[in-house]
């Protein structure tokens, strides 16, 4: 599952700092994750351990510009998550984007996204919460009641309470 968000907009941050349209659009024309793949992490943090409460949230895909009502350059992400994002997601938690930019990328002297963190609190004004609707397939159980994305086929019964069983094919009438 891919989904589209507006990850930030071009002019002041809530902070001081400045985004400038420049950046967003060549981020968004010199975007290959061939050449380099921007990762979806928490607040910015990253961890050394796979297992981590740190470690990657996903990956992004693709990136795109538009100008937006009021004439500034809006960033839109192509965010494939995992199920750690989505999990955090559906609980609430890390529902806005905070874009990673280097503006000299590797010597090209133009700009590139090299990541995108999962936040409650983003710098950059006009972000669209992020909803994520379905479970990647990578799913794994989070050992959170009610929150699991492994949903009926978690092998915790606390997990599968509330959700249907699947259906075998070939089950016998009981």
């Amino acid at each position: 599952m891919k989904k589209r968000f507006r990850v930030a907009t071009s002019g002041p941050t809530i902070d001081g700092r400045e985004i400038k349209a420049d950046w967003l659009k060549q981020a968004a024309a010199n975007y290959d994750p061939a050449i380099y793949a921007a990762r979806v992490n928490v607040e910015h943090l990253r961890s050394l351990s796979p297992n981590g409460d740190f470690g990657a949230y996903g990956d992004v895909t693709a990136l795109s510009t538009e100008t937006d009502k009021n004439g500034k350059t809006a960033l839109y992400a192509e965010i494939e998550p995992n199920a750690k994002a989505i999990a955090a997601n559906k609980a609430g938690q890390k529902v806005f984007a905070s874009i990673e930019i280097i503006e000299n990328f590797a010597g090209t002297g133009e700009a590139y996204l090299v990541g995108l963190a999962l936040t409650d609190s983003p710098a950059s004004l006009g972000t669209e919460r992020i909803h994520f609707t379905s479970q990647p397939a990578d799913a794994i159980c989070t050992g959170v009641p009610g929150v699991c994305p492994v949903r009926s086929g978690c092998p915790h019964s606390a997990c599968r309470a509330g959700f249907p069983e699947p259906e075998t094919v070939g089950r016998g009438s009981p």
